[in-house]
């Protein structure tokens, strides 16, 4: 994955701050070069992808990427050079700048503000998302009413877009799954919402020649039965292999793009200068890192061990150099979970292993794969995809069991302090001093 310009292109660099691509490009700050799975996603793949990872593994600066990269392609522009120069992909890619009109939506983000969720509100919004992006690249609407639904919208922004041999346009989605989660406790609401994804999704594939590309991303994995039933053009990525690394870091991937941080870390635990750090003294803090915020694992064969990148670069930018929990909303994630499960006493078994010692956490690998509404998504199914378990062992087949295990002492740092302090986890309390 990594090439010969990584090197000097992350030397004297910054750190990471933000999700723009363009701006962390622009700020001359490190950016761990993604850009080899993302050339065969866009040129060698089906170009039709879903894609699933825990919040804070940078899916969002993934979306902005794609989206540099289809507007405005590997060519200068504006009196500036290329944003991916020096990366991968400059060398790769062959298309010209402003061919494609780029949809991106953030599905989080057309609730009204303020305001309790309503399907309504993210349906009327995303209806006028569609209609100004329509009007922006020139899109005629004539048969629509004032009053059309999205996916009306959608259906007639896609009949009449330009057509070519690859498609004119590209679809790039970020928190697909925000309604699910928000509407989750209405179930009429939740019914009209797999009911309206079902809808847009049959409107993706039919309409898949004029798209030259289309990747969905979100937190949580799963496919409404409809879209089981071949109702849906997405490939879904999130468990393969080929796309492992394509958000989180990887140990090679810190040593190498975070170098002078690392260093700069070591000499603040050490209390000596940079200059008198060891390669043994960096490997050895590589080693810690790897145990307080690494251990994920994502793909079928689990084989990718990544660290999770928001909680990384917190670290880094520490001026105590502190191992500590860094992640944002992890009690309170785990808290909705349980309180989600509250009534099921096997989910609540589930929930009671996380801080046994060697504790077996299993599923049926057809309930791991077959996922088809978050309401029904088992307690363990929903840690892994919030980021609080990962894979243990390869998913052999459907006749075995899918193996889970708490990656990090992050995690673990955070059951045992819920287990401790907090009235509502009581259902943790029996394990934490063994753990």
């Amino acid at each position: 994955m990594l090439h010969s310009t990584d090197r000097a292109a992350a030397s004297g660099r910054g750190l990471p701050r933000g999700s723009d691509f363009a701006a962390l490009r622009a700020a001359n700050l490190i950016y761990i070069d993604k850009t080899p799975i993302i050339y065969y996603l866009t040129c060698i793949g089906s170009g039709a992808y879903k894609f699933a990872r825990p919040a804070g593994f940078g899916r969002t600066t993934l979306i902005s990427t794609l989206e540099e990269l289809f507007v405005h392609g590997v060519e200068p522009y504006c009196g500036h050079d290329s944003w991916f120069k020096g990366l991968y992909i400059e060398q790769h890619w062959q298309e010209r700048a402003g061919v494609y009109a780029v949809l991106k939506l953030d599905f989080a983000g057309l609730f009204d503000s303020g305001r309790a969720p309503s399907l309504e509100s993210f349906e009327r919004n995303l209806a006028c998302r569609l209609s100004s992006f329509a009007a922006e690249h020139h899109i005629e609407l004539p048969e629509l009413s004032k009053h059309a639904g999205a996916n009306d919208i959608l259906r007639e922004l896609c009949s009449n877009a330009k057509g070519n041999d690859r498609g004119s346009l590209v679809l790039l989605i970020d928190n697909y799954d925000a309604p699910f989660v928000r509407l989750e406790q209405d179930t009429e609401a939740l019914r009209r919402m797999h009911s309206f994804w079902e809808q847009f999704n049959r409107l993706l594939k039919a309409f898949r020649d004029k798209f030259r590309f289309i990747f969905v991303s979100g937190s949580l994995n799963f496919e409404i039965a409809a879209c089981f039933a071949s109702a849906s053009c997405l490939e879904n990525i999130s468990q393969s292999p080929r796309s492992a690394y394509l958000c989180g870091f990887s140990r090679e991937e810190c040593a190498l793009y975070f170098k002078e941080a690392l260093s700069s870390a070591a000499a603040q635990r050490h209390n000596v200068p940079p200059a008198e750090i060891t390669d043994d003294d960096l490997n050895a803090l590589l080693c810690t890192l790897e145990r307080w915020y690494g251990g994920f694992s994502f793909d079928t064969l689990a084989a990718a061990r990544l660290l999770h990148p928001q909680s990384v670069l917190k670290f880094l930018n520490n001026n105590r150099s502190e191992f500590k929990v860094y992640r944002q909303g992890l009690e309170s994630a785990f808290t909705e979970i349980v309180r989600l499960k509250a009534d099921d006493e096997l989910e609540l078994a589930d929930l009671r292993r996380l801080t046994e010692p060697r504790a077996k956490l299993y599923l049926h690998s057809w309930d791991f794969m077959h996922v088809t509404s978050v309401k029904r998504m088992s307690a363990l199914q929903r840690l892994f995809q919030d980021g609080f378990l990962t894979l243990k062992a390869p998913i052999r087949s459907a006749d075995f069991g899918v193996k889970f295990k708490v990656p990090n002492l992050e995690i673990k740092t955070m059951l045992k302090h819920l287990a401790k302090t907090v009235p509502e986890h009581a259902v943790l309390r029996p394990y934490c001093s063994t753990h």
